[in-house]
């Protein structure tokens, strides 16, 4: 495995646990814990398109499905980080965060093409 995918695991992960930590904190059944819940499903289905590329045992649903919770990140996140100066801290989390999630879209689709592909 490469150090970029490394990384990008990495931060992926730290999205997923931050997810899974926030969906504690709201009652079952409102909007805010249903967000961190998929956002934190999306994420695994994320790190499982990294980590077993080729192989995913996904349906073609559930990789679409993961796709929109992966932008709403990326959208956020690059909300956010125009708040900060390229030196601070936050900027570079913040871009982390925006060039895992890409990868991880890439990895996605990727994964559809491919389930896509082998259906037709």
């Amino acid at each position: 495995m490469e150090d970029t995918q490394k990384e990008y695991l990495d931060t992926l992960a730290e999205i997923r646990t931050t997810s899974e930590k926030m969906q504690q904190r709201f009652a079952e059944g409102t909007p805010q814990h249903s967000l961190m819940k998929n956002r934190a499903h999306a994420v695994s289905i994320a790190e499982a398109c990294i980590l077993q590329a080729g192989t995913v045992q996904f349906s073609v649903e559930e990789l679409t499905d993961a796709l929109p919770q992966l932008k709403s990140v990326e959208e956020k996140s690059s909300k956010a980080i125009e708040k900060f100066k390229i030196y601070h801290g936050h900027y570079y989390r913040l871009k982390n965060m925006i060039e895992s999630v890409a990868y991880a879209q890439a990895c996605i689709t990727g994964e559809i093409e491919r389930l896509s592909g082998a259906a037709k």
